[in-house]
């Protein structure tokens, strides 16, 4: 640390001010968190503030053998007007590192009551449980809140510093629901994803057992609402759909689906014609979550509608 001193002219002679105490330098320790919130996320949404956030871990590193030293203190406040609840003293120890943890006032102390400086090592915490006062935390997109440590060495000199600048992350989720509709004329060469086209090279068909039919790679197309591979296996006569990160898996003559490797009933089987794969309409229903299944008679046209939702503020 820089030492500060102060000069002044005294009777026509210079006269040194007394150096300022010095603070404590901040010794040689990374610090890092783990964090639980109530509702299981990373961050929350806005109109679902948790009370309380559970600090799982609180991990202190040595990042040089002498970072910590017998007598040391660390006293941990969290923004955002959290306070840390009370818990009783105890004893923990990693290795050669002993230390009495406890929480009172709203802040979490870490005395160090024994360390060997020839070593490297960690100190680990847990469990400590922080309260949102009245529900305080300001919400909004990229909002955080930092962990300051205050420290304080075996000779009493202190220091300030942020030690997590986004210890609470107070993202967020803006959720819209968007609705779609799947339109498909049985015989004709095209299927329409609202008012999209979207061309068939074998339109959809019924079938004997009075299913309509649709084309696999082409009902992809209306249907992706997200990344989905379509795998066809010539010899196995076997498809596979990988949607997000789910699959599902049919084979030709089989009334039956994987769907994550569990196995699911179909309502007809997959079947190949002039060299392509189609699959009830019902059954592509269940994949990509359709809530309405809707069919003219008198046109000869069956409609899927479902909705989506998206989310932003992440």
């Amino acid at each position: 640390m820089k030492k500060i001193i102060g000069l002044a002219l005294v009777a026509g002679s210079l006269a040194a001010m007394p150096v300022m105490a010095q603070a404590a330098e901040f010794p040689a320790v990374d610090i890092a968190t783990k964090c639980e919130y109530a509702n299981g996320h990373t961050g929350f949404k806005k109109d679902d503030r948790p009370d309380e956030i559970t600090m799982k871990k609180l991990i202190l590193t040595e990042t040089e053998t002498d970072g910590f030293a017998a007598g040391a203190k660390f006293v941990f406040t969290a923004e955002g007007k959290m306070q840390f609840a009370e818990k009783e003293k105890t004893v923990v120890e990693n290795g050669s590192v002993k230390a009495e943890c406890y929480a009172e006032e709203g802040k979490l102390i870490v005395q160090i009551l024994a360390a060997d400086d020839t070593k490297q090592e960690a100190l680990t915490l847990s469990d400590y449980t922080l309260d949102a006062e009245n529900g305080a935390l300001e919400v909004g997109s990229g909002v955080h809140y930092g962990l300051y440590a205050d420290y304080e060495d075996a000779d009493g000199k202190a220091e300030q510093t942020k030690v997590i600048e986004n210890f609470v992350d107070a993202n967020f989720e803006i959720s819209t629901r968007t609705n779609w509709v799947i339109t498909i004329p049985v015989g004709e060469n095209s299927i329409y994803s609202g008012a999209d086209r979207v061309a068939l090279d074998t339109p959809a068909y019924l079938s004997k057992s009075g299913y309509t039919m649709l084309p696999l790679r082409a009902a992809v197309k209306a249907f992706d609402r997200e990344p989905t591979k379509v795998d066809w296996n010539a010899g196995e006569k076997e498809v596979t759909i990988l949607k997000g990160d789910v699959y599902f898996q049919m084979k030709a003559g089989e009334k039956k689906m994987l769907y994550g490797g569990n196995p699911l009933e179909t309502s007809g089987e997959l079947e190949i014609v002039n060299g392509r794969a189609f699959l009830p309409m019902r059954d592509w229903a269940k994949i990509f979550g359709a809530e309405k299944i809707l069919w003219n008679d008198e046109t000869k046209t069956a409609t899927l509608k479902g909705s989506y939702t998206e989310n932003w503020g992440r």
